[in-house]
């Protein structure tokens, strides 16, 4: 856990790690880090692949007010190739957190030969239509990972795979327009 002094930021909370880590913040007596009825004026969100139980995920909805859940795929079949993990449970929690009311913004990589066609922008416009989601931020591939993965000694089967640019995405970004979803780099 990490809170920038700068901004007041707290960072590096996985859901998944909540019932498992102790959290030691430094907070004057008497006082606590998000007061809901002084909470004005201070955001919260999280970024996640949602892939957590909802018992997991439900802990932070009282303070939450923005989910950013990462979709890899549409397909469920793809989605657990590439991540171990269906999809199920991700869309399973984006219902249960649209029911309550958290804003949700999807962030979709688009990454060359997984998930980059337009029948796969297809899909995905679907998929978000079908669960009430108006708005996609697309994440052009890029090959910052890498570095990532050496550090911990693993293969990248991405090596070579030529970088994404918004550009790249034009007509891609053009299918979730055309279904009436914002879609934003």
């Amino acid at each position: 856990l990490v809170v920038d002094e700068e901004t007041g930021a707290v960072v590096g909370v996985a859901p998944a790690l909540l019932d498992h880590i102790v959290v030691d913040v430094d907070i004057p007596a008497g006082q606590t880090l998000v007061h809901e009825e002084d909470a004005e004026g201070i955001h919260t969100a999280i970024e996640s692949n949602l892939c957590f139980p909802w018992a997991q995920v439900e802990k932070l909805t009282p303070w939450l007010d923005l989910c950013m859940a990462d979709i890899k795929h549409m397909d469920p079949i793809c989605h657990k190739e590439a991540t171990g993990l269906d999809n199920h449970r991700v869309l399973e929690n984006l219902q249960k957190l649209d029911a309550l009311g958290i804003p949700t913004i999807i962030r979709t990589p688009v990454i060359p030969g997984f998930n980059a066609s337009n029948d796969d922008a297809h899909g995905f416009a679907q998929l978000l239509l079908d669960f009430g989601i108006d708005n996609v931020q697309l994440l052009p591939f890029h090959q910052m990972g890498e570095r990532k993965y050496e550090f911990l000694n693993r293969d990248y089967e991405l090596t070579g795979v030529t970088a994404l640019h918004p550009e790249d995405l034009a007509e891609y970004q053009k299918v979730f327009l055309n279904h009436g979803i914002d879609c934003f780099f």
